[in-house]
C-alpha cells in the first residue's frame, strides 16, 4: 500500500461495502461520508451525520462531491472590500458628490 495522501472533501456511498479487516468501515449506498486521505484504491474518512464511524473503504464505491461543504466549515467568507479609488476617480463617484453637496448645503453656525 502506498502513503496516504491528505484529500479533504465529501463523497455520496455509490453502492454498500462490508467491511473485511479491522480498520475497514460498512457504508450503505447514499450515505455521505467525509474523505479525509487517499491511497492506492482506498479512502480514509468517516460516515456523516446518523452513525458516526470512522475507517477506511474502496476509491471505487464513492462519488467525490467537490462542490460539497465540509462539516463544520461554516458559511463562505464574504468577498473583500473594493479597492480604493483613485483621486481623480474618488472626486467623480456618485456617493462622493452628493456627500459634497450636503456638506455644501450645511448653514455655518
Amino acid at each position: 500500500m502506498s502513503a496516504w495522501v491528505e484529500k479533504h472533501c465529501m463523497g455520496l456511498v455509490l453502492y454498500e461495502f462490508k467491511a473485511n479487516g479491522a480498520f475497514q468501515i460498512d457504508l450503505a449506498a447514499g450515505e455521505k461520508v467525509e474523505v479525509l486521505k487517499q491511497s492506492s484504491g482506498w479512502f480514509r474518512g468517516k460516515v456523516v451525520g446518523g452513525r458516526e464511524a470512522k475507517g477506511i473503504f474502496p476509491v471505487s464505491f464513492i462519488q467525490l462531491l467537490p462542490d460539497e461543504p465540509l462539516p463544520g466549515a461554516g458559511p463562505a467568507l464574504p468577498p473583500p472590500p473594493p479597492a480604493a479609488l483613485p483621486d481623480d476617480q474618488r472626486a467623480a463617484h456618485p456617493c462622493r458628490a452628493r456627500s459634497e453637496r450636503e456638506q455644501q448645503r450645511q448653514l455655518p453656525p
